[in-house]
């Protein structure tokens, strides 16, 4: 199975931990959810989806992709309703503006799903119950996004940096070989998408037009990095990089692909810990 292994990151040695009962808003909780596999009939994984997520499974043309959607937003009631002690499918989750989904009773509860083919990962951030008296700053508080990208080729790689890098970005890559720009760039991208997702803009702003404070194999010094990302008119932002996981694809026998996630979160203080666990293993 995909990403079975569980660390924590970032001010603590602890690994294999338990399922806590509760997200301090020190910690982000990093779930990893295999997409093809499942514990329990497709049925009664999409018994807990409200009616609009089963119209939307109902829309996918491939089976294949309708069970990784179903699976994937099925998981992911189930790891929020284990949080918060409620049943998954009596959960309220609406999107904000640009998309991001949220918990409509519950907006304490940061969370954010990532998938790219078999593999999603969820991400859960507690904020604030009180918050600092100023709407502007409480909007993003302890926000969080994830983004997850297996690394796969693409068509006109070169035309896909000129429309997303920033030229310092750019400029970087194309001073590296056709193989490091390919993975160096899904690297820069989940840094960025996961960015804009905590501050829940969706492509409201150019990805180009900010910089994702990359790092170059050599500047590193442990996994994961973290970086602070800056778009102009919003809060900093703390992005979190798992470089280069060698994980197994369940679509691919045993063959390990190599694999980028980024964690972004805005205002938490102090730099949140990472734990990570497998929704497999619940």
């Amino acid at each position: 199975r995909m990403f079975r292994r569980r660390d924590c990151w970032e001010g603590s040695s602890e690994a294999g931990v338990d399922h806590p009962d509760r997200t301090s808003s020190a910690e982000v909780e990093l779930w990893t959810i295999d997409l093809d596999q499942s514990a329990r009939p497709i049925a009664e994984m999409a018994a807990v989806l409200c009616p609009d997520e089963q119209a939307r499974a109902a829309r996918f043309a491939a089976r294949r992709d309708q069970h990784r959607y179903i699976n994937g937003r099925s998981a992911m009631r189930q790891l929020i309703g284990k949080r918060l002690n409620r049943p998954p499918g009596e959960l309220a989750i609406d999107t904000a503006e640009y998309g991001k989904p949220r918990l409509r009773s519950e907006p304490w509860l940061q969370f954010n799903l990532s998938h790219s083919e078999g593999l999603a990962i969820l991400a859960m951030h507690e904020s604030a119950v009180n918050g600092s008296g100023d709407p502007a700053a409480d909007q993003f508080r302890n926000a969080v996004g994830v983004d997850v990208e297996w690394v796969r080729p693409i068509n006109d790689l070169q035309a896909l940096m000129q429309r997303c890098l920033c030229k310092t970005e750019l400029e970087n890559l194309l001073a590296l070989s056709e193989e490091d720009q390919l993975s160096s760039f899904y690297e820069i991208w989940v840094r960025k998408e996961s960015g804009l997702k905590a501050l829940g803009l969706g492509f409201e702003v150019e990805p180009h037009t900010f910089d994702a404070c990359w790092l170059a194999d050599s500047q590193r010094c442990q996994s994961p990095t973290v970086r602070s990302m800056k778009i102009s008119g919003y809060p900093e932002i703390q992005v979190f990089s798992l470089s280069n996981l060698q994980l197994t694809r369940s679509d691919a026998s045993e063959q390990r692909t190599p694999c980028h996630v980024a964690v972004a979160t805005v205002g938490a203080t102090p730099l949140p810990m990472l734990r990570q666990f497998s929704f497999s293993d619940l």
